[in-house]
């Protein structure tokens, strides 16, 4: 249906002392109030409002005059839309609104409630209206008055359940808290040499301050590494004790060495005493530090005439490659 339709087909109906006057929408905006030139009137009242129609809706218009003017208790400066079931105070009046299929519904009362009054209209003060000029003070004069809408019963439960939730979490939480803080013991963890990462996998409440940690009593799993180095992946106890301190060695990579005969022969080595293989060897593993190593060969004279079997070599700490070749049954480190 078109707006124009809808102005058409909107009437509006005034109850007032007993009496009822429909008005079609084509006389609308309608002044109500005192004045004379108010299309209705309402006796002992200062001043008009307007009722007006916009594009099917009615709305309440401040005119000349009023005071104190409000819908549902909220003041009103200008104008605003007047919905099903809204009060409509202005001084000594309360206007209750109906609205039903583009139809209007005042209900006018001249009678007051008790609930709320106006303040002076300090204008009129000034010039002398609205005083007793007999007491000398400006008369307060009671207006209508609707309190807003109260949080249901319902609504105050569920927050207040949210609210109480909320809290008792939080006080779970701070108690946990503490019931570690007592509990927990400060642990060391003295690591030779230091590692360039470090992780405790398993253990879930922890906190650290410098290099000591306040852990649980019971079984922890550590992890370290560090470039050069076997990956650390070990486990330790933690006791009832305080001060306690971790002792962890991480073990360095082997070396790596090749061993040759030039010309090509077949030797048994021994590394350090031990067999370690027969040449040619390649990429043998060896611990890093000083080791000796001899070569058994299967002639004794070569033996004894161009190679005493002994070598004293050292093993790098980071892994790489290394070289001994033995020319003519000799050996030397390259």
């Amino acid at each position: 249906m078109s707006a124009g339709n809808v102005a058409r087909d909107s009437v509006v109906t005034i109850e007032y002392l007993g009496r009822t006057r429909e008005l079609p929408a084509s006389a609308l905006p309608i002044a109500i109030g005192a004045d004379a030139a108010a299309g209705f009137r309402v006796d002992g009242l200062p001043g008009v409002i307007e009722i007006e129609e916009r594009d099917g809706a009615f709305f309440v218009v401040a005119g000349r005059g009023a005071r104190n003017l409000r819908v549902d208790g909220v003041p009103v400066v200008g104008s605003r839309e007047i919905k099903d079931g809204d009060v409509i105070a202005f001084d000594r009046a309360r206007v209750t609104c109906r609205t039903d299929g583009g139809r209007l519904a005042l209900a006018i009362e001249t009678l007051v409630t008790a609930g709320d009054t106006a303040p002076p209209d300090l204008r009129a003060v000034a010039i002398g209206d609205d005083v007793d000029g007999d007491a000398h003070q400006a008369i307060v004069k009671p207006v209508a008055f609707k309190l807003p809408p109260v949080v249901g019963a319902g609504e105050k439960r569920g927050a207040s359940r949210i609210a109480r939730i909320s809290v008792g979490a939080v006080l779970a939480l701070l108690a946990g808290f503490a019931w570690f803080a007592f509990t927990a013991k400060s642990v060391a963890l003295n690591f030779d040499p230091e590692p360039e990462s470090m992780t405790l996998p398993s253990t879930l409440f922890k906190i650290r301050y410098g290099d000591h940690y306040l852990l649980h009593p019971g079984t922890h799993r550590v992890a370290a590494t560090l470039k050069g180095y076997y990956p650390l992946d070990s486990q330790f106890e933690v006791t009832g004790a305080s001060g306690q301190v971790i002792d962890l060695k991480l073990k360095k990579l082997p070396g790596l060495v090749t061993l040759t005969t030039e010309p090509e022969a077949t030797a048994h080595v021994l590394l350090d005493g031990m067999p370690l293989g027969d040449t040619p060897l390649k990429d043998a593993e060896i611990t890093p530090g000083v080791h000796r190593l001899e070569r058994v060969d299967g002639e004794p004279r070569l033996h004894e005439r161009l190679f005493n079997g002994i070598v004293v070599i050292r093993i790098n700490r980071i892994p790489r490659p290394q070289r001994l070749a033995s020319p003519r049954l000799g050996v030397d480190q390259l």
